[in-house]
């Protein structure tokens, strides 16, 4: 377990919104390593590493939660993998908590928008929220295992969560491209609750496996978030400013999963008009 703080801040200050640019060194030069299903490095990965690297640089209190479980690989074998949670504490003993995972499924790709971009997302908006309670799991291509470590040091009060209970959850995936379009999981109760009392026009879809669901079967309240960009082809999802383009979602674990694919402008978007407001509201 490792906590890290900056004591002379001013020294290396750094403006919050250059945490979007981040993304094309984070993809382009740590991505080839880190995938959970081949994940017994000793040391940090790549990915973790640079992650922490970057909180460091932008100065964010971190604790690393590192932990053994057995997986069992697609030919049945079984292995012991080390993997890292990544934790940011923030003010306050309850509220809503922010998380993304970092882990990916093919090495070869950028994994820009699954799930890089809202691993940045969610560090920009700690930046902006100093108090925000953020979660960075490892695992959740593999059976969602860093958020199923979280419940039990949640149910134990253990290390992140001996003073801190979450609330609720708030899951981001894909939230690369699209800014302020987006749907969320259904089944997320009182989160969703919220982000339809502020969005009446988004819509709900039901997700495949995230670790949202992890948290909703412990009895937290917890959605999951993506963003997709409009398109003039018509969906099945659409809100006012048209239908949303599904076909994004047929990039994950793929090539055309690309920095090239997504945009920093939307990112910021959709961190500042809707993340905030969800992660902010009072119901």
């Amino acid at each position: 377990m490792n906590l890290y703080r900056y004591k002379n801040k001013k020294e290396t200050d750094i403006h919050p919104n250059f945490i979007y640019s981040e993304i094309f060194h984070f993809c382009s030069t740590h991505r080839n390593k880190g995938n959970a299903l081949e994940n017994s490095f000793k040391e940090y990965p790549p990915r973790v590493s640079y992650i922490i690297e970057l909180l460091e640089k932008y100065q964010v209190p971190y604790k690393v939660h590192t932990f053994t479980t057995k997986v069992v690989l697609e030919d049945g074998t079984i292995k012991s993998n080390i993997f890292h949670n990544i934790y940011l504490p923030g003010h306050g003993k309850t509220g809503r908590l922010l998380t993304s995972h970092h882990d990916i499924v093919n090495p070869h790709s950028h994994n820009a928008n699954d799930n890089s971009c809202s691993i940045i997302n969610s560090i920009a908006y700690k930046l902006q929220n100093p108090e925000a309670w953020v979660a960075i799991f490892d695992g959740e291509e593999v059976g969602m295992i860093g958020a199923r470590d979280c419940v039990r040091q949640i149910e134990n009060r253990l290390g992140f969560f001996e003073n801190f209970t979450p609330s609720s959850v708030l899951n981001l995936e894909l939230t690369g491209i699209g800014g302020c379009n987006f749907f969320y999981g259904t089944n997320g109760t009182s989160v969703n609750e919220d982000i339809e009392s502020l969005f009446p026009n988004a819509p709900a879809f039901e997700t495949p496996p995230n670790d949202a669901i992890i948290f909703q079967e412990y009895g937290i309240p917890a959605t999951v978030i993506t963003t997709l960009p409009i398109t003039q082809s018509p969906s099945t999802l659409s809100n006012e400013n048209g239908y949303l383009d599904l076909s994004i979602l047929k990039r994950c674990h793929k090539m055309r999963d690309s920095v090239h694919e997504i945009s920093t402008v939307d990112m910021k978007l959709f961190v500042t008009n809707v993340l905030t407001p969800i992660m902010k509201y009072k119901s």
